[in-house]
């Protein structure tokens, strides 16, 4: 059974064994058992209280010396993060769902560009994306340097994995993964796809109620946090 904490933009606190999180502090000098203090920002590091994110993790091996050479993709992939060369039409158009693959295909191998606008080197803009796959990453873990991924499957069921913990994602429910976290995605009961919304600029918020008052649209309480 996967648990989670609840609070979306809440300051929550897990352990995978009690005692592992610091009291009192962020960085002690020996943390418990041993562990290797790493914060991730998800903001500038000057920015204002109300807006400063980040997370600090307590790590058995610092996530510098878990990994090997990066290397270069080398496989055909349409996941683009560049627009200025995709086709231009002002035809209204209409996406169906993507085709299941035939082919082994995991999650990362099966998305593809819908559209977008901007550019995520400048910080700016958003893209469109579906995806279609059959496969779990096994081994594989992915890491998104330009932006912010919403995940809504129309279609099977997806169990994330990141460095925060597990969430199982089903028809009727989504995701965040933010910027910078690793993650890996299997699919416990078999064949998915669905659609995919990045934004480079800044993180998914909740949107101001306005007119409809304060009891109208969720709770940051319902959303659940891995």
């Amino acid at each position: 059974e996967i648990k989670y904490l609840n609070g979306l933009g809440a300051h929550l606190t897990s352990e995978a064994k009690a005692g592992a999180v610091p009291s009192g502090q962020r960085v002690p000098f020996d943390a418990p058992f041993g562990l290797y203090p790493e914060m991730i920002n998800g903001s500038a590091f000057v920015a204002p209280r109300r807006l400063n994110v980040k997370t600090w993790f307590y790590r058995i091996a610092p996530s510098v010396s878990t990994h090997g050479e990066f290397r270069e993709r080398t496989e055909p992939t349409n996941f683009l993060g560049r627009f200025g060369d995709l086709r231009r039409t002002p035809e209204i158009m209409r996406w169906k769902p993507q085709q299941l693959p035939q082919q082994p295909t995991d999650f990362l191998q099966g998305i593809s560009t819908l559209g977008g606008t901007g550019d995520p080197m400048g910080r700016a803009g958003m893209a469109m994306h579906c995806f279609a796959c059959n496969v779990g990453m096994g081994d594989k873990a992915f890491y998104n340097a330009d932006g912010d991924f919403l995940i809504v499957p129309n279609h099977g069921t997806l169990l994330v994995t990141t460095e925060y913990g597990r969430m199982e994602v089903s028809q009727g429910e989504f995701c965040v993964i933010q910027r910078g976290q690793k993650f890996t995605v299997d699919l416990p009961e078999g064949p998915s796809r669905g659609w995919i919304m990045e934004v480079f600029n800044t993180h998914f918020q909740l949107p101001e109620r306005g007119l409809i008052g304060s009891n109208g649209l969720a709770d940051e309480r319902h959303f659940h946090g891995p």
